[in-house]
């Protein structure tokens, strides 16, 4: 999870780049291969990775609604 939110928020989606970040850094001991790493992303419930994305994105929504337009 934390390669792929690091992907999406730092390297435009791109896990491999992601991966590399994180293991040269030491957040990540060692990255798993490429195919590993897609089989476990896929098997993660598409409504807990909604569930996550509504959670990181509410600071967001509630930041925008507090701003004052004309």
């Amino acid at each position: 999870m934390t390669a792929a939110l690091t992907a999406a928020a730092f390297f435009s989606g791109s896990h491999e780049k992601s991966g590399v970040f994180l293991e040269r850094h030491g957040y990540l001991p060692a990255m798993l291969s490429k195919s590993q790493f897609s089989r476990r992303l896929r098997r993660i419930p598409e409504s807990v990775l909604r569930g996550l994305m509504s959670q990181l994105a509410t600071p967001f929504h509630e930041a925008d609604s507090l701003k004052i337009t004309d």
